[in-house]
Order: C-alpha cells, then structure tokens, then sequence
C-alpha cells in the first residue's frame, strides 16, 4: 500500500512540475548518467538469466531501477521539451523585433 501511495505522490509532483517551465539548477547530464547506469543495471540482471527462478528473488531491484529509468527518462524528455520550446520563443521574439 505505501508503495502506491508513494508512487501517486510521485505521479502529481512531476504533472505538477510540468506546469512550470523553469528547469534553474537541474543538470541534465546528472539525469543521463542515472539513465544509464540504471538502463545497464536492469540489463545486466535479465542479460544473466531470463529464468523466473533467479528474477524472482532480484525483482526489488529490477522494479525499483525500471521505475527510476522512468522517472528519469521522464525528466529528461521535459528538460528537452522547455529547452526547445524557450529556443523556438525566443527565434520568434528576434524576428519580431527585426521587422
């Protein structure tokens, strides 16, 4: 049950966080990294054995770095999303101002 509760909690702080544009003191490079070595940790447990047997006692840690690969993907694509969005603001404010 807290795990839920944890996980809906979670939910609305990023839907909440995707409202505000400002993405001041967040290093992209840090969220990367954590992909990454969550992404090859994963790997290397199912790359071992694919056999239910030997998943069943890593699953912990097999949903815990799914879900922080989520998470951080999800990060990620929002840093990428205002980055752009900002970059294409401010080409159209220089045009306006050029004219």
């Amino acid at each position: 049950q807290y795990v839920i509760f944890l996980v809906f909690l979670t939910f609305l702080y990023y839907s909440a966080d995707a409202k505000r544009p400002c993405r001041e003191g967040l290093s992209p490079l840090m969220f990367t990294f954590a992909l990454v070595g969550n992404t090859t940790y994963v790997g290397s447990i199912l790359v071992n054995s694919l056999d239910w047997a030997r998943l069943r006692p890593n699953l912990p840690w097999l949903v815990d770095a799914g879900g922080c690969v989520l998470l951080d993907s999800f990060i990620i694509l929002q840093f990428l999303y205002f980055h752009y969005r900002n970059q294409s603001g401010r080409d159209e404010l220089d045009n306006l101002d050029k004219a």
